[in-house]
């Protein structure tokens, strides 16, 4: 029996071997797209990430770690240091209090940003800087970088300037209980691309001494809540395959079993045959025809024939005859109102003058009194 329904289905089933063999090529040999990630991010191979930064402290043996944590997590003392880039606006408090909790502690922030934010008080100075070349003095050595931020760090009188240029301080050392805050205005020179331009990796040597620290954190909780992932990208893909193939074998063995999908729409042959359009039809004329009286005759033979059906009473039978009848079959009516219905149905019938509103009155009449019979 197996065999037999494998000879049927043959054609059927190489096109769905067919069509897996394709679909799982085309997943293996389609080129995956680029990931894409915020500026700034530790894991970004574009010119805009960090990734450059970070593998160069891991391969010369720095004690680097990305940190996926929230920052309630983060436990501080003067041996850890975290790099921040770039926080965003309006960042929750629960995040602000978590950072602000590990400086407190003794922990160090590295915090990099060429937008305002709402950590440890920074105070910025807008410059007009279009991307050009100046020369940056820190300590006492002058080196040339590039310079791209629009703002500048304002510090107090207990901060340490540590770069300084023509507009105003890049970087400032701020205590911020047992800890500190180095506040830089240029993420640009820790990025893939700009990284080796310039002096930038000297003078970043230079205010950073990270021998110093015994955990380098990298932080990425907060790339991670502006961006979001989709359902499709914690899925594995290998998962959203194999359920677009079964999603696709299931509706083709549903279309197989001969399941079709649409409004059903019946034959017309079947309409005409057994429904309702030849009455109709016959409706229509005799409404057009002003033929009433004929056309309340064939009803009144239609309700004879319904009551013969039920009761055997020939269709030759007098008024008088079903009027008993009727009183008999439809127990909701009184024996006054069925008299009444077949002396006047009888006295219409013989005057053959009927008009429009007496035929689609009588029509109601009898079409009620045909349906309590068949009932």
């Amino acid at each position: 029996m197996v065999s037999q329904w494998l000879k049927e289905k043959k054609v059927i089933l190489l096109f769905l071997g067919l069509f897996t063999v394709l679909m799982i090529g085309s997943y293996y040999l389609t080129e995956q797209p680029l990931e894409d990630y915020p500026p700034y991010h530790v894991e970004s191979p574009a010119p805009d990430g960090t990734k450059g930064f970070y593998q160069s402290l891991a391969q010369l043996d720095y004690p680097v770690e990305k940190f996926t944590e929230h920052p309630a997590q983060l436990t501080g003392d003067r041996q850890t240091a975290l790099f921040l880039f770039n926080p965003p606006i309006g960042m929750e408090q629960e995040m602000i209090e978590g950072y602000q909790q590990f400086v407190q502690t003794g922990g160090t922030v590295f915090l990099l940003f060429d937008q305002p934010n709402d950590l440890f008080e920074v105070d910025l100075t807008s410059v007009p800087i279009m991307e050009q070349e100046g020369e940056i003095l820190v300590g006492e050595e002058t080196y040339t970088g590039l310079l791209t931020s629009a703002f500048r760090v304002e510090p107090t009188n207990d901060d340490e300037v540590l770069i300084l240029d023509g507009y105003g301080p890049i970087a400032i050392r701020h205590l911020y209980g047992s800890g500190q805050v180095i506040q830089f205005s240029e993420p640009n020179w820790f990025t893939n691309q700009a990284i080796l331009e310039a002096d930038h990796l000297a003078m970043i040597s230079e205010i950073i001494a990270l021998e110093t620290y015994d955990h380098l954190l990298f932080e990425t909780y907060h790339g991670q809540v502006e961006t979001g992932l989709s359902v499709l990208d914690v899925m594995p893909n290998p998962l959203i395959m194999f359920g677009v193939i079964g999603i696709v074998v299931s509706l083709l063995y549903v279309w197989m079993k001969g399941k079709r999908y649409g409004p059903a729409r019946d034959l017309r042959e079947q309409v005409v045959r057994f429904g309702d359009e030849r009455i109709r039809a016959l409706a229509n004329w005799q409404i057009k025809g002003r033929n009433y009286h004929q056309s309340l005759q064939i009803q009144v033979n239609y309700l004879k024939q319904g009551i013969f059906e039920r009761t055997g009473i020939p269709v030759t039978a007098t008024w008088s005859e079903y009027q008993m009848t009727l009183e008999q079959l439809l127990k909701n009516r009184t024996d006054e109102s069925i008299q009444t219905f077949i002396n006047q149905l009888s006295e219409l019938l013989a005057s053959e003058q009927v008009n429009k509103q007496e035929f689609l009155e009588w029509t109601k009449r009898i079409d009620e009194i045909r349906r309590e019979v068949e009932a």
